[in-house]
């Protein structure tokens, strides 16, 4: 299964990557802890996973990243290592002092579904910070 995955990987990371990907089974939002600390949170559905070094958030300047869940380690015959996320991650984010909360944080990202034993191609979205 997970040579499967490695080999769908292989072949998608040659594709251009989807805006706005209307397709995607994973969900993000961002939302805002106080005036100047934002948390992002990707749900992942059950049967996929999204891989930690494909993703990638544009953060507005001056922004830094705090914290986030640490992704699970698994091993591939064919990618080696590989560092998972299954069902949820989050990412803290900070804003220097005197910041405002920006309107939306860009996210780019891939994940596989294991079930159907596909990956998806890099996915872009805009996540709106609000409530």
């Amino acid at each position: 299964m997970k040579h499967l995955l490695s080999v769908a990987l292989a072949t998608l990371l040659s594709l251009p990557a989807l805006a706005g990907e209307p397709n995607s089974p994973f969900s993000l939002r961002a939302e805002p802890l106080d005036a100047r600390t934002i948390l992002v949170r990707l749900d992942i559905p059950q049967g996929h996973a999204v891989y930690a070094n494909k993703v990638q958030l544009e953060l507005p300047s001056g922004w830094t990243l705090q914290s986030r869940t640490e992704p699970s380690v698994e091993d591939d015959p064919v990618a080696g290592r590989e560092y998972l996320w299954r069902s949820r991650a989050e990412v803290v984010i900070v804003g220097p002092a005197g910041s405002a909360l920006p309107e939306a944080i860009n996210v780019v990202l891939q994940g596989c579904s294991e079930q159907a034993q596909i990956c998806f191609p890099p996915e872009r979205q805009r996540v709106p910070v609000g409530p």
